[in-house]
């Protein structure tokens, strides 16, 4: 059951991800992610998926963290894309986006991976 508590209202909304922060520092994206992983194992923890109210909560939460999700996983495509250039390896994109049709990019991962091929070369 999710208890009602100032504490646990927090962990049913995931902390947005600071896209210009992780683009000056891109090892916040790994201190985001882990915050996220902590929020979301602590909302299963008090959470009973077979009641609805309180699996619709769990699907609140993953889709308030994909659009970041989409982002980041792009961000650090281009990143390492930028990297592996400059070495003389070939691109690997953007990489897929692990809902939908699992064949393409999310316009977001898409975008985000443009923003990080930018970074990277500078």
């Amino acid at each position: 059951m999710i208890a009602s508590s100032r504490h646990d209202a927090a962990v049913t909304s995931p902390q947005p991800l600071n896209r210009e922060a992780a683009r000056r520092n891109p090892a916040s994206i790994t201190a985001w992610r882990t915050s996220v992983e902590r929020d979301y194992a602590a909302l299963l923890s008090r959470s009973d998926p077979t009641q609805a109210a309180e699996a619709e909560a769990i699907r609140a939460f993953e889709e308030a963290c994909r659009d970041d999700q989409e982002w980041a996983a792009g961000y650090e495509a281009g990143r390492a894309d930028a990297e592996d250039a400059e070495l003389g390896r070939e691109a690997a994109g953007p990489g897929i986006a692990w809902f939908g049709d699992g064949f393409s990019a999310s316009l977001t991962r898409q975008h985000a991976y443009d923003l990080g091929l930018t970074d990277g070369r500078s």
